[in-house]
């Protein structure tokens, strides 16, 4: 498992890092509305990274660590390793929309 954010251009057959986290990486996600890509990771944070620029745009810190992650159009929904089940609207990432605890 890597530290890595990587991005991959299928045209040349090529790969760039665009960031990394602290600790593993556990969740890539593409959310093609917004034109980034959301990365979850051990480190108890999630990041939002603009490809354009290979900057990273937002970090939020989380309770957990990250072990699952999906985008919508205008959400992402992230599991933690407590069970927990964060929802969050892409437009305001400082806090969770939703908290939850996962009965699995």
């Amino acid at each position: 498992v890597d530290r890595c954010v990587k991005s991959f251009d299928f045209t040349s057959s090529s790969d760039a890092v665009v960031g990394e986290h602290e600790k593993a990486v556990k969740a890539v996600c593409w959310q093609k509305e917004l034109g980034c890509c959301v990365s979850g990771s051990w480190d108890k944070t999630m990041r939002v990274w603009d490809l354009r620029q290979n900057t990273c745009a937002s970090t939020s810190n989380l309770p957990d660590k990250i072990f699952t992650m999906a985008v919508t159009s205008n959400r992402i929904v992230v599991g933690t390793s407590n069970r927990h089940v964060l929802i969050y609207d892409v437009r305001n990432l400082a806090e969770p929309e939703q908290q939850r605890e996962s009965s699995l």
